[in-house]
């Protein structure tokens, strides 16, 4: 059977991802694509990696050619998909995604597959699992929560945390609905401009 595999240092940060799709385990034995969440086969150690096992999942077209071609039906399943893997994470088995973005939502129109894929990111209800913030999602995704992480959100706002998940997923369908790329990053460099900054400024206008 055709499998994905990811390869981590082996070291307690990168050991984090390991640990979040473990403790999705323990909560179901889903059938492949069940929740439109990738499906893990555990790890191995070898030397001075970490090899975790996914099954492979075809995806046909990047994000910018979704953007060009993708039809208005299939932009309702897509977000329909994706916000049905969100649902079972969050309330099924306790987890924050935290970087959720079209790289991460792997898709194949063609098969109806679907998967929420990479946890590196992830956290996991009543446990502070020390993984902050900072951490955290990925430029012109981020919510507003993460792009001002002076504000005391941390993983014990697990409600709150899950908002963040939401916030991403509207801004692909913002992407979706009119094309357009890069939402929150227009004309950034990244050089030069604080892009948390400039997002809230958007944000806030």
């Amino acid at each position: 059977k055709p499998m994905c595999i990811k390869l981590l240092s082996n070291t307690s940060q990168n050991d984090h991802e390991r640990i979040m799709l473990e403790k999705l385990m323990q909560h179901t034995r889903q059938k492949p694509g069940q929740h439109n969440i990738v499906e893990y086969f555990g790890h191995e150690v070898r030397q001075s990696s970490i090899c975790l096992k996914f099954e492979f999942v075809h995806s046909k077209n990047s994000f910018r050619k979704d953007l060009e071609n993708m039809t208005d039906p299939e932009i309702v399943t897509y977000m329909r998909e994706l916000l049905k893997a969100l649902d079972s994470l969050h309330n099924k088995y306790g987890i924050t995604h935290r970087d959720i973005k079209p790289l991460n939502f792997v898709h194949h129109f063609q098969t109806n597959t679907f998967r929420l894929v990479d946890f590196g990111s992830a956290v996991y209800e009543s446990h502070d699992n020390g993984i902050g913030l900072n951490t955290a999602g990925t430029r012109g995704f981020k919510a507003p929560e993460l792009l001002q992480p002076s504000h005391g959100l941390t993983t014990k706002g697990f409600r709150r945390q899950q908002g963040i998940d939401i916030w991403s997923a509207g801004i692909i369908m913002m992407s979706l609905l009119t094309g357009q790329k890069d939402i929150l990053s227009q004309n950034v460099d990244m050089a030069t401009v604080d892009c948390n900054a400039k997002h809230l400024t958007e944000i806030g206008n």
